[in-house]
């Protein structure tokens, strides 16, 4: 998980929204680069300081058993009791099918009796439709303490439209990440340890949308 700075910038009403959605199963973090999408997560993990199980991927976690040895050693380094069934499939040779290893992943997390946070940061890397297929199933079917996050630059192929329907999805896109006049000015005075005048802020706020990596370019 990033670590948090000194730098931070506290986004009191975007924290606020992720803790009352807590309850909804799926959390989408979707925006292109420089958002502060694992750094809002991350913060918000810290404020909320419940368990949670962090797995940054990258392209070589396009293999189901690889994804899953990756999600099951995050997850037994809070739950080390969890998860031996799927644990000894991945032991084994041949997997089940990816339905099976779903529903057997959703059982044994059931067993969970926190509340408890899974975030795949960097989906955008995972291409494998399998993979894909897991977590429809995963969502479609969540464990009760169970709240996944996804952490993308792209929106991932799920059938977010029938989440959307059911209510069952909180997300998080460009217009909720970018940072308003406040945070803009909150930044530029604990960056140059200044007050920065009103004019400037509006210049900066105008010239970088409230995209934060232009924000601390600038």
């Amino acid at each position: 998980r990033p670590p948090i700075t000194d730098d931070l910038v506290h986004r009191t009403e975007l924290l606020k929204s992720l803790n009352n959605r807590l309850e909804l199963p799926f959390t989408l973090v979707s925006a292109p680069a420089g958002y502060g999408k694992s750094y809002t997560i991350s913060q918000w993990i810290e404020d909320l300081r419940v368990n949670h199980a962090w797995v940054s991927l990258d392209s070589d976690h396009n293999n189901v058993r690889t994804f899953l040895e990756y999600l099951v050693a995050a997850i037994r380094l809070i739950y080390p009791e969890v998860l031996e069934i799927v644990d000894s499939f991945l032991k084994g040779g041949k997997l089940p099918p990816v339905k099976e290893l779903a529903y057997e992943l959703i059982n044994e997390l059931d067993a969970v009796e926190d509340q408890f946070i899974i975030v795949l940061d960097d989906y955008h890397e995972i291409t494998n439709s399998q993979i894909h297929e897991l977590l429809n199933t995963f969502v479609e079917f969540p464990p009760q303490k169970v709240h996944l996050v996804l952490i993308t630059r792209i929106d991932p192929p799920l059938k977010l439209d029938r989440l959307r329907a059911y209510g069952r999805i909180h997300e998080l896109r460009v217009n909720s990440l970018s940072f308003n006049k406040k945070e803009t000015e909150a930044l530029s005075r604990k960056l140059l340890r200044a007050e920065v005048g009103s004019t400037t802020i509006d210049h900066l706020q105008d010239k970088t949308e409230g995209w934060i990596v232009g924000l601390r370019m600038a």
